[in-house]
């Protein structure tokens, strides 16, 4: 019990933490998804626009 006690201020860190690592990973998942979603519609327009091996458009 006398362990607890002294953790127990400590707790309130906690919210500070939490609150400085939320907005942080919410940043780096927008970054992540927004990168793939650029990269991947370059990649299908690129393919999209390159001719086919018969001539013909798909």
């Amino acid at each position: 019990m006398r362990k607890l006690g002294g953790v127990l201020p400590l707790l309130s860190f906690g919210t500070l933490i939490t609150a400085a690592v939320v907005p942080l990973a919410a940043g780096l998942y927008l970054l992540t998804t927004t990168a793939w979603s650029v990269a991947e519609r370059a990649w299908l327009q690129r393919r999209a626009a390159r001719p086919t091996a018969g001539g013909a458009a798909a």
